[in-house]
């Protein structure tokens, strides 16, 4: 019964027409192009797995239109953490022209990225971001969408989310090694973390100590590695408070986004004990 799909290509054009059974569905197939849109002010630049060129774009929107007889879409997606809110307006027009110079389509997805405030100075506005998205798309969308019901699709997903959980992760042991000084936490790659190794998550790790310890201003690098027995189960060098120690706990904000659902079990560890309280 699903209706709307996501292309890049012909062959998954041919694919979904294949495969879906249209007598199924409470509506019109519908089939968004993705474009590609590189932008090298996002933490993820997702253009170097997805989307395609213009000129590809506009082939597979005629197709899909006049050969596959379903609704055509353009979709795009500027990175995740996108922090420049003028790429949207740039990628808007783009995508607006390409849908007004080939007839029109029946969705535009503008993607997400919207970034969140994981560093004490980061300074972004949702509604900032929302106005920016929202002018583009009176200025440059209004005979881009056609047909009936016509859709305009924001995936805001992270900042929905990302604000809901703090994690507090126990430090396991403290040791002088001959790289240096090194913690071990309850947590890792293989659980919280494996944004942070594979994208360079840019996380700000805090601290708290254990029963109100107070602890120290001077900040030394600390190598932090994870709890299972891989020794690649490590966060790399991490400045944290020179007195840190067994007991205290590594305190991470903004954690309610791509951490816990990349997780898995590993070693038979599993994902943290999540606590809800009101404030």
């Amino acid at each position: 019964g699903i209706a709307h799909y996501t292309v890049q290509s012909h062959r998954e054009i041919d694919k979904i027409d294949s495969s879906v059974d249209r007598s199924s569905m409470a509506r019109p197939l519908e089939l968004a192009v993705r474009l590609s849109t590189p932008n090298d002010n996002a933490a993820i630049n997702l253009s170097t797995k997805f989307g395609c060129q213009e000129k590809d774009a506009r082939e597979m929107i005629r197709r899909i239109r006049s050969q596959i007889h379903a609704l055509p879409g353009i979709s795009i997606h500027t990175g995740s953490q996108n922090e420049d809110p003028d790429v949207y307006v740039g990628a808007i027009k783009k995508i607006s022209a390409i849908a007004i110079e080939e007839g029109g389509v029946h969705t535009m997805n503008v993607g997400g990225g919207l970034p969140v405030n994981y560093h004490a100075n980061d300074t972004f506005s949702v509604r900032h971001y929302l106005d920016v998205i929202s002018r583009a798309l009176e200025e440059y969308s209004r005979y881009a969408l056609r047909g009936d019901d016509p859709k305009i699709i924001l995936e805001v997903g992270r900042i929905m989310v990302a604000e809901c959980i703090d994690l507090m992760i126990p430090v396991l042991a403290v040791e002088n090694r001959n790289r240096g000084r090194c913690i071990y936490i309850n947590d890792g790659v293989y659980t919280s973390f494996s944004d942070f190794v594979v994208h360079d998550w840019p996380y700000n790790f805090l601290c708290r100590g254990k029963n109100g310890k107070k602890l120290s201003e001077k900040c030394v690098p600390f190598e932090v590695f994870g709890r299972t027995c891989d020794s690649g189960d490590s966060l790399g060098q991490i400045v944290l408070p020179e007195n840190l120690d067994e007991g205290d706990y590594l305190w991470l904000k903004n954690a309610g986004a791509y951490m816990d659902s990349q997780g898995g079990h590993f070693n038979g560890f599993g994902m943290p004990h999540y606590i809800a309280y009101n404030r």
